[in-house]
């Protein structure tokens, strides 16, 4: 039977549509080695535009997959927007295999948090994509899942642009009154980086010492090439 389904409905790689030999990571083998990714090492906080933009700057580090291009964005968007379950199961298996290579340079924390969803969208969407690259980290890393971030408003950031975003102070509150001292924080993508120095702010004034970033792609600096060299 699972022969006769595989022959009527083959399974493609996202990126080159060719039928895939195993459909664990949604993207066949040459497709793999060919994605655009960042030095999983190197701090990205300097190469993208959050620091210099941002007042009262709390962040401790970033670390990213990918810069937001293709086919990242592409996947990224139809996980977000179109519950495309194919580009969710290949974008968590490459958020796992960051994890385990952060994990083997030793970087740890108390606990790993993520960027909370307005709870009308979470309802509307079904899931928060954030959460589950949260659920993904503290499995691989090995530390406790942290609940404590709520969001309180009901704007939302898709198409504004970066100033606005920045200008705009999104809401949020603590649902505990003790905090990690040291925590990973996790969204899926860095635009300018206000909503989570607005969580750092938060968490910081509440006792919490470091807070580092982790993301699937980060948008970058707009000095910098539109698909900047990797």
């Amino acid at each position: 039977m699972k022969r006769i389904l595989d022959w009527l409905l083959p399974n493609l790689c996202l990126w080159c549509l060719q039928p895939l030999a195993s459909t664990e990571i949604q993207i066949c083998a040459h497709c793999n080695a060919q994605l655009p990714r960042l030095s999983l090492q190197q701090d990205q906080l300097g190469q993208c535009q959050i620091a210099s933009n941002l007042a009262d700057f709390q962040l401790d580090g970033l670390l990213s997959v990918s810069w937001y291009q293709l086919p990242w964005s592409r996947w990224i968007v139809q996980w977000k927007f179109h519950r495309d379950l194919a580009a969710a199961q290949a974008l968590l298996h490459q958020f796992k295999i960051a994890c385990q290579f952060w994990r083997q340079l030793g970087l740890s924390a108390d606990a790993v948090a993520y960027v909370p969803m307005q709870r009308w969208r979470r309802w509307w969407r079904g899931f928060n994509q954030a959460e589950q690259l949260a659920q993904v980290a503290a499995e691989t890393l090995q530390l406790p899942l942290w609940h404590g971030l709520q969001s309180t408003q009901r704007w939302h950031q898709v198409g504004r642009s970066g100033r606005l975003r920045r200008q705009h102070q999104r809401r949020f509150m603590l649902q505990t009154e003790q905090v990690p001292r040291h925590l990973l924080l996790i969204d899926d993508v860095i635009t300018t980086g206000s909503t989570c120095n607005q969580l750092a702010q938060l968490l910081k004034a509440a006792g919490c010492d470091t807070i580092i970033v982790l993301t699937l792609a980060i948008t970058p600096h707009p000095s910098m090439p539109a698909r900047p060299d990797i």
